[in-house]
């Protein structure tokens, strides 16, 4: 029986002892059919031959047929059988159901073939013609056209086997009605569609929502330097060139870095890797308070810097981490609103763990966070603020964890500290950037004197 099996077919004969006593000869039939939707999955389907006395194997066929017939009606399945010498055919009564024949239509090949759709009807033909001349296999899934005009998908499994009271071979078979499952998949595949839509307009609308939370950093720098600009322009007396070229050349700054971001955002779409280089906090600092002066002196924060010189350099991004720092100061700046001007105090802070690794944290003196809002903080959308679109800390925590590093939050009733931690890389020699080469220029005095290994220094 196993032979028979893995040949796709079968034709087993043994006898049966009765319980009293008699025995009778049964002949097993069977055709191992797969699944069309699932090639792992595999079943017999057969019937039994009993062998007896000749009026009682008309009985015993009756009997045995339609219990068939009750079987394939359950399992939506139809037999068929066609003699390859004189092309007699029989179909079972399920067939004739599921090709829309009436009781009295002729059981020929030309007759199911109409129902077949058109579109598939020359692969069958070709199909048939193959396993006739073969004296193989069949398995393909059609569609055909009921009477009512609605597509049905069918699966059509069949073998040739030879019949020992004719000595002809015959192509046996099975046909099973698998519309409603291939409706069903369909169905499941236009959901699944439907769903990864949303998915991308939900992701296109989270990025347009960062690409306006991170642009509009600088154009805010843009928009304040030239109204100071248009105020020196309308004044009467002689204008401070100087001062009148720095605040040019920080229009010029903050629309290359405005260009700089969406170029790094379109990387980030693109799935770019990461522009990795040697970083080092303190100056990453420097230069970010450099580009948020406007800001910081129009919430009258106070900063104070206090960031170890020897600390090793980190591998990053340097826009992206700048970017980070400048969400994490901006939401400080607005956490301090309701804080009396003399206490809106700002620290900046960085030194090297234990592990090795660099810690950059930012406290401010503000109300704190709710203990609500602390497990979720860093979920998208999520924001205290009135205006706000609850992207900053997101995208800074997946900048961060993209970087290899942590961020996280704590909070008291004196204030919120976030707290950034980076991998360490070997010490390298980090280029002076403009900005860098500029802040000597900038208001800043020191709070008071500091050890050489430290910078302590205070926006006014």
């Amino acid at each position: 029986m196993n032979r028979g099996i893995d040949r796709g077919r079968m034709r087993v004969r043994f006898r049966v002892g009765l319980p009293g006593g008699a025995v009778r000869r049964v002949v097993a039939n069977g055709v191992l059919t797969v699944d069309a939707t699932d090639r792992d999955a595999r079943r017999i389907v057969g019937w039994f031959e009993l062998r007896v006395g000749r009026r009682r194997v008309g009985r015993s066929m009756r009997i045995s047929a339609q219990r068939m017939e009750l079987a394939a009606a359950a399992a939506d399945v139809g037999f068929w059988r066609v003699d390859l010498v004189n092309e007699a055919m029989w179909i079972s009564p399920f067939m004739h159901r599921l090709f829309g024949l009436g009781p009295h239509d002729p059981q020929t090949a030309e007759r199911l073939f109409a129902a077949v759709h058109a579109e598939d009807r020359e692969r069958m033909h070709a199909a048939l013609a193959r396993v006739t001349a073969e004296r193989g296999r069949v398995d393909e899934v059609f569609r055909i056209v009921r009477p009512d005009g609605k597509t049905g998908w069918l699966h059509c499994i069949g073998h040739v086997l030879r019949d020992e009271r004719t000595g002809h071979d015959q192509l046996i078979g099975v046909t099973a009605d698998m519309t409603d499952r291939v409706v069903a998949q369909q169905d499941l595949r236009e959901q699944q569609r439907q769903v990864a839509h949303l998915g991308r307009v939900a992701v296109v609308g989270e990025l347009s929502g960062a690409i306006a939370h991170e642009v509009s950093q600088p154009l805010q720098v843009i928009i304040s330097n030239a109204r100071l600009a248009e105020r020196m322009l309308k004044q009467i007396e002689p204008i401070d060139r100087a001062l009148f070229e720095r605040i040019l050349d920080d229009i010029v700054e903050a629309g290359e870095r405005a260009g700089v971001v969406l170029q790094r955002i379109r990387g980030f779409i693109r799935n770019e890797p990461l522009a990795a280089a040697a970083v080092h906090l303190r100056g990453l600092v420097i230069e970010v308070l450099a580009m948020m002066r406007s800001e910081l002196l129009t919430h009258e924060v106070v900063v104070q810097v206090d960031v170890d010189a020897s600390l090793p350099y980190v591998s990053g991004d340097r826009v992206q981490l700048q970017q980070v720092l400048v969400n994490l100061i901006l939401n400080a700046c607005d956490a301090m609103a309701t804080t009396e001007p003399a206490d809106r105090r700002l620290l900046i802070a960085g030194a090297m763990r234990d592990d090795g690794s660099c810690e950059l944290t930012v406290a401010d003196h503000g109300p704190g966070i709710a203990l609500e809002m602390m497990e979720c903080i860093f979920e998208p959308f999520v924001t205290s603020k009135q205006n706000g679109v609850g992207l900053g800390l997101a995208i800074c925590r997946k900048v961060v964890t993209q970087h290899g590093g942590r961020l996280w939050v704590e909070s008291t009733p004196s204030g919120a500290t976030f707290h950034l931690e980076l991998p360490s890389v070997v010490h390298l020699p980090e280029p002076v950037s403009n900005a860098s080469r500029g802040l000597a220029t900038l208001p800043y005095t020191p709070l008071r004197r500091a050890p050489s290994d430290t910078v302590r220094e205070q926006t006014l």
